[in-house]
């Protein structure tokens, strides 16, 4: 499997004592939410990811899976066992999360719309120290391996 590309601010990475990790929407790139985390985490070391699959309307754009691969006669965003893409970007978000030098419970993921929805389908499986959500939905019904505190 193919390593995602990312982009970090500072650039090089410093030796931060807490990361932020950004996680775009359905059209834009990493380059396009990392602006965000000067405003979000301005100490943290931050990373965005960019999605694996190319947008089929936007130039410079990508996604993590393809949005007609949700059922819309039912109005649900639910993706299931069929959305190749949804679970071929999981395995490489999952990899990228372990690959990175950083500690995951002193990390922050954030997405924004698509982006949003990998971390609610991710975040909960990982001991993030927390998330963020920027106009998100469900893929799938959570699943959770440990306690959530909301706020």
């Amino acid at each position: 499997m193919a390593a995602l590309r990312y982009r970090c601010a500072p650039d090089p990475p410093t030796t931060a004592d807490r990361t932020l990790l950004l996680l775009h929407g359905w059209g834009a790139n990493a380059a396009d939410l990392l602006p965000l985390a000067s405003v979000l985490a301005p100490t943290y070391q931050a990373y965005a990811a960019d999605a694996p699959f190319p947008h089929p309307y936007v130039t410079e754009g990508r996604m993590w899976y393809d949005l007609s691969q949700h059922d819309g006669a039912s109005e649900s965003l639910l993706l299931d066992d069929r959305a190749t893409d949804l679970a071929t970007s999981e395995a490489m978000l999952s990899q990228w999360f372990e690959e990175l030098p950083i500690d995951l419970s002193r990390t922050i993921l954030a997405g924004f719309s698509q982006g949003g929805a990998l971390t609610l389908s991710l975040g909960l499986q990982f001991p993030f120290a927390g998330l963020i959500v920027f106009s998100g939905y469900l893929v799938r019904p959570p699943h959770r391996d440990r306690p959530v505190h909301l706020y």
